[in-house]
């Protein structure tokens, strides 16, 4: 009897060498055989798209980030492992500006792959999908993090997260499908657990009727958790994503939920590796470890203060790098003081609470973020 099962995948851009090895007809050699099986048999697989597909003429936008792009052609790999959605809701999708958002949905197009999640503005990006698998109506919703990606009301871009209207999507979207499945391309980079605010914005999206909170963008394998019957992934690492640069991002899961047509089962995790240039299933003991890492991560966060207590950490460290900036301190001094365990920059904040005040007050009040963000994007086109 012929299994029936969903895949979800996270970041999936073959960028750089992986490219070139697809237009050079070498899949093989950056995707194992048996890994690729699994996602060709699945009845439905969904990936984020982690970058556009650029032409030589496109430029990079300005930005804070690197500009990633996949090579013309290389876009066929979606196409022969029959991936049935991808999601364009990202902070990359925009990293070549709309003729590179616009060339990647005519390339989609042409080879017959849905996407959802970006448009030509922000109505057209607010676009679900629904599939069958199995007797079953499978939706699929995603949304991305404020960074420099998203639509406007005449502007292209990605859909963004606006918890008010993602609510209201997610609840009409449900009343339409049996299984809702939500990507939420947000969170920390390289950290596996939730935020305390991330937590609560993940568990107001299972109330409003999403079966699968999805948590995308970390680059590393996160915590797990289970609320009111819906799964909630923290993160799952990457899929196809370049080389693995930082030790966490060198393992990887992907989610098999089993689809009945008396039900849908709860997802399994499936571990992977980047090894050197290719992507692998993991076997045996290296398996069992991601497994393990995975069950203590998830029993971390059932604790209730754990992750209130984790992220103060994280942003304690974490703090130095952002009040370089604030203050516009030159390389030297920043490389000195790192020397220095950046003591003399958390120093010199402490000695002016009113600065620290201030620096709170504009990022924490709705008015104050407002107008600065407009004021620094008038600055901007000032130029």
């Amino acid at each position: 009897m012929e299994e029936n099962y969903i895949i979800v995948g996270a970041d999936f851009a073959p960028i750089n060498r992986d490219g070139e090895k697809i237009i050079q007809n070498r899949q093989q050699d950056i995707l194992e055989d048996s890994l690729a099986d699994i996602i060709k048999r699945a009845s439905l697989s969904v990936f984020n798209m982690e970058a556009p597909i650029k032409t030589d003429s496109m430029k990079p936008i300005k930005k804070d980030g690197p500009n990633l792009f996949i090579l013309p052609g290389a876009e066929r790999i979606y196409e022969d492992l029959q991936v049935g959605v991808l999601s364009l809701a990202n902070n990359h999708i925009m990293d070549y500006g709309e003729n590179g958002l616009c060339y990647t949905i005519e390339c989609l197009n042409k080879r017959n792959i849905a996407y959802i999640g970006a448009g030509k503005n922000k109505q057209q990006a607010d676009f679900s999908a629904i599939k069958e698998v199995a007797g079953k109506k499978i939706g699929i919703y995603a949304a991305a993090e404020h960074e420099f990606s998203l639509a406007e009301e005449n502007k292209a871009g990605a859909n963004g997260f606006e918890e008010p209207r993602i609510v209201e999507a997610i609840c009409r979207l449900k009343e339409k499908c049996d299984y809702l499945i939500m990507l939420y391309h947000g969170g920390r980079e390289l950290y596996r657990y939730p935020s305390v605010e991330q937590q609560k914005i993940c568990r107001r999206l299972a109330e409003a009727g999403a079966d699968l909170i999805v948590c995308q963008h970390s680059h590393c394998i996160g915590a797990y958790e289970t609320y009111k019957g819906s799964s909630i992934f923290y993160g799952q690492g990457n899929f196809l994503f370049g080389d693995a640069e930082h030790e966490v991002c060198i393992n990887s899961i992907l989610l098999k939920i089993p689809v009945e047509r008396d039900k849908i089962g709860v997802p399994k995790i499936i571990p992977i590796k980047r090894e050197r240039e290719k992507v692998i299933l993991l076997t045996g003991e290296e398996k069992e470890k991601v497994r393990n890492l995975f069950e203590k991560l998830s029993e971390d966060i059932k604790k209730p203060e754990f992750v209130e207590k984790n992220y103060k950490k994280l942003a304690d460290e974490a703090i130095a790098a952002y009040l370089y900036q604030f203050a516009g301190w030159p390389l030297f001094f920043i490389r000195l003081d790192k020397l220095f365990g950046r003591r003399m920059i958390k120093s010199f904040f402490r000695r002016n609470e009113k600065r620290l005040l201030y620096l709170q007050n504009i990022l924490q009040c709705e008015a104050h973020r407002e107008i600065v963000l407009e004021g620094l994007k008038g600055l901007r086109r000032d130029k």
